[in-house]
C-alpha cells in the first residue's frame, strides 16, 4: 500500500524517479526511468542527464545515440561539445571526435 504506482505515460513521475537516483549516484537504477521519460518527451536537459547516466555505466554507444538526438544542442555549449567528444572517443570514433572539435573551434572564434 505504501508503494507509488505510476500512471502510464507520466513523464514527470519517470523524470523525478530518474533524477532521484541520478543525483544519488545510482546510475544503473536511474536508466530505466530515464528511458521511459525520454520516450515520452525528448527535452534537452533530460537528454544530457540520460546521456551522462549511460556514459557513467559504460554504455557509450547508447550514450552517443541519445546525444545524437540533440546534437545541435551539444554544439552550442563548450562543455557539452567536450562531453560529446569524450563519448565519440569512448566509441573509438576518433575522426568524428576530431571533426567535432574542429567544427567547434571554427564556430566559436578565439581572441588570439
Amino acid at each position: 500500500m505504501g508503494e507509488t504506482v505510476p500512471f502510464p505515460k507520466n513523464y514527470e513521475w519517470y523524470k523525478k524517479e530518474a533524477m532521484e537516483r541520478f543525483l544519488s549516484g545510482r546510475m544503473e537504477e536511474a536508466l530505466p526511468f530515464f528511458e521511459e521519460a525520454y520516450q515520452l518527451e525528448q527535452d534537452e536537459l533530460l537528454n544530457t542527464n540520460y546521456t551522462t547516466a549511460l556514459y557513467q555505466v559504460g554504455d557509450y554507444q547508447k550514450a552517443k545515440e541519445i546525444a545524437d538526438d540533440k546534437y545541435s544542442f551539444y554544439e552550442q555549449e563548450e562543455s557539452l561539445t567536450i562531453f560529446y567528444t569524450a563519448i565519440l572517443i569512448k566509441c573509438h570514433l576518433f575522426l568524428q571526435a576530431e571533426q567535432a572539435l574542429v567544427f567547434r573551434k571554427k564556430k566559436i572564434p578565439t581572441n588570439e
